[in-house]
């Protein structure tokens, strides 16, 4: 149960940090939300988003356990921030790695 209470709190306040860091990049400041994503990644999910992009699915999925739904919500907003500054290929790559993750 605590930890249940644990995953609740994280997930909550790692989505009013995505919330943010959505809010600075509609207001143009891409750097800031980017900054914004990567703290969110070391705080809520305890790995960096580029140690992120070179692990393999299998060995994400085997680290993050139930921390998964949290970066899988990172790796959605990474990707609508990189199509907000008009990276639409960047952004196509996020989504497939985050839909990787969940199917496997």
């Amino acid at each position: 149960m605590i930890k249940q209470d644990w995953l609740e709190r994280a997930i909550e306040q790692a989505a009013a940090a995505i919330a943010a860091a959505l809010d600075l990049g509609r207001a143009g400041q891409s750097e800031e939300a980017r900054e914004a994503i990567e703290n969110a990644w070391t705080s809520y999910v305890g790995i960096r988003r580029e140690d992120f992009r070179v692990l393999d699915d299998a060995t994400l999925r085997s680290m993050l356990g139930e921390k998964l739904p949290l970066a899988i919500r990172l790796l959605e907003a990474d990707a609508a921030l990189a199509e907000a500054r008009g990276a639409k290929r960047e952004a196509d790559a996020i989504r497939n790695r985050a839909r990787d993750l969940v199917k496997s």
